[in-house]
């Protein structure tokens, strides 16, 4: 039995079973360590990570877990809390054989349950690390916020998505508050498939920000993420896509996506267009060039968008460029709503207009 030894054991502190406990015989009198080592105080290195050379961005990566579980890393303590609770309860129960044998299962269960959980955050943790930009915000991570990823992710031990959830706490660490907990709830009811149905989707997504002539002030514009869709004959267009009207459904259930037939948004002129960090300006069909005078906008664009929770998932996601549907798509936007692209642009260059 775990945190037990026979008569005179220079671990144990005399008298610890207390007075008349059954089945035991009194340990010999001894003199009282003023330092005693108890078994459950055995030193053990528990960190995977040397706390003495670290960078800042791990240093705040440490404080932030350390709100959430405690320590960073504690395995054995876990394995030792359990094997007490056991030991705790087999004892009460050695009368009654059926009750002990119950206990034993349920607290092997338990012990069972809470090492795997302690597997999958210290992996989860690790992804993080290794996530981590070489500069973070100053701003801590909020507790509760901590709390709360750390009890979604624990169940998660599939390899995938545990990727997602490390790449997740690592830009929450390096830009607090860019991750809602409506976003952690979601993330929690993914499936592998799930997140690779979505990371497909995010492929074919555009997004619309600010003004091509104050590209210098774009982080005031609030980006619009979607996908152009034709209402009209739109089982052809997600064919293209490679997708289907079900699957779009089934991610808009999800809470990754709206995918109503009637949504749609005003492209206004100046509005800077993105395809996987190409920025576009654009221009009109100088053939109906009359029929825009005294216009602000082209219209209604069709379109499924991006729920908040999936445009904070997309930051996480390893999405990669469909350049067949790139190219399909700028002939899109020229042939039903006269758009024409500029040749991408750099988004750092300063305009002269």
């Amino acid at each position: 039995m775990a945190g037990t030894s026979g008569p005179g054991h220079p671990r144990l502190k005399p008298g610890w079973l207390g007075e008349g406990a059954k089945g035991r015989r009194p340990l010999p009198p001894q003199t009282p360590n003023p330092n005693p080592i108890w078994v459950d105080e055995m030193p053990e290195k528990l960190s995977l990570i040397d706390l003495g050379k670290v960078s800042k961005p791990i240093s705040k990566l440490i404080e932030a877990v350390s709100q959430g579980i405690g320590t960073l890393y504690e395995p054995t303590r876990i394995r030792r809390r359990a094997r007490a609770q056991a030991d705790a309860a087999l004892i009460k129960a050695e009368a009654d054989i059926k009750k002990k044998e119950l206990l034993q299962r349920a607290v092997n269960r338990f012990a069972f349950q809470e090492i795997s959980r302690q597997e999958n955050i210290e992996n989860i943790i690790e992804i993080a690390a290794a996530s981590l930009p070489e500069t973070v915000s100053e701003e801590p991570v909020d507790k509760d916020w901590i709390s709360r990823f750390f009890d979604e992710c624990k169940d998660v031990s599939n390899d995938e998505l545990q990727q997602i959830w490390g790449r997740l706490l690592a830009c929450e660490v390096a830009k607090p508050r860019s991750c809602s907990r409506k976003t952690l709830a979601t993330l929690k009811e993914l499936s592998q498939e799930d997140a690779e149905l979505f990371t497909e989707f995010c492929s074919y997504i555009w997004i619309r920000i600010g003004d091509f002539f104050d590209m210098k002030d774009l982080k005031y514009y609030e980006p619009y993420y979607f996908m152009p869709i034709d209402p009209i004959d739109l089982g052809r267009f997600l064919e293209m896509c490679n997708l289907t009207y079900g699957e779009c459904l089934h991610l808009e259930n999800l809470g990754l996506i709206h995918c109503k037939k009637d949504i749609s948004f005003n492209l206004c002129i100046h509005d800077i267009l993105i395809y996987s960090n190409l920025y576009h300006s654009m221009s009109l069909d100088c053939k109906n060039y009359n029929s825009y005078i005294g216009r602000d906008d082209w219209g209604g664009i069709a379109c499924f968008v991006l729920t908040q929770a999936g445009i904070e998932l997309l930051s996480v996601a390893k999405v990669e460029a469909n350049w067949d549907y790139y190219y399909d798509s700028c002939k899109f936007f020229s042939v039903y709503h006269d758009v024409y692209f500029s040749c991408p642009i750099d988004k750092n260059i300063k305009l002269k207009y």
